[in-house]
């Protein structure tokens, strides 16, 4: 569902229809994007993604996305596959914290997360693609009206 409401939006905004299968994912890396967006519910399933990345040598240099919520905060995490840097700090982030990780995102969903969360996705994208500075870590509490904004690092 998050999938078609994405495709339906991007629809509406632009013009553009994005192709999307509604199923889950088999654990096949058939594909070779040069940046991979995941807005999965779990650390699992995070995982899962991780080792396929790194298990495909095509991905060596490609950019993965992380973007997490939780009710009214977000998290993104940035990793340059290849760069033993990135990778290692990515790898702390696969660990579940609390006992509010395993709960759904979408059962505690608020909309201005989304909203705030969409948004720095959209900007970290631009910036990689346009080779500008980007910062590995993003993390917004909404309703504390805080942000934590990692340091630019190379990757």
């Amino acid at each position: 569902l998050k999938v078609e409401a994405m495709a339906r939006n991007t629809y509406d905004f632009t013009g553009t229809m994005i192709d999307f299968e509604n199923a889950l994912w088999d654990g096949n890396l058939d594909f070779n994007p040069d940046v991979i967006i995941t807005g999965v519910d779990s650390i699992p399933a995070r995982a899962k993604i991780w080792e396929a990345l790194k298990a495909n040598p095509k991905s060596k240099g490609k950019w993965l996305i992380d973007s997490r919520m939780a009710s009214d905060a977000f998290s993104m995490y940035l990793c340059k596959i290849g760069s033993k840097k990135s990778e290692e700090h990515y790898v702390t982030s696969l660990v579940e914290t609390s006992e509010g990780e395993n709960e759904p995102c979408t059962a505690r969903a608020i909309i201005q997360s989304s909203a705030v969360n969409a948004g720095f996705v959209v900007t970290a994208l631009y910036n990689i693609v346009m080779g500008k500075e980007i910062c590995r870590d993003y993390h917004c509490a909404i309703l504390d009206f805080y942000l934590s904004k990692g340091k630019p690092v190379v990757l």
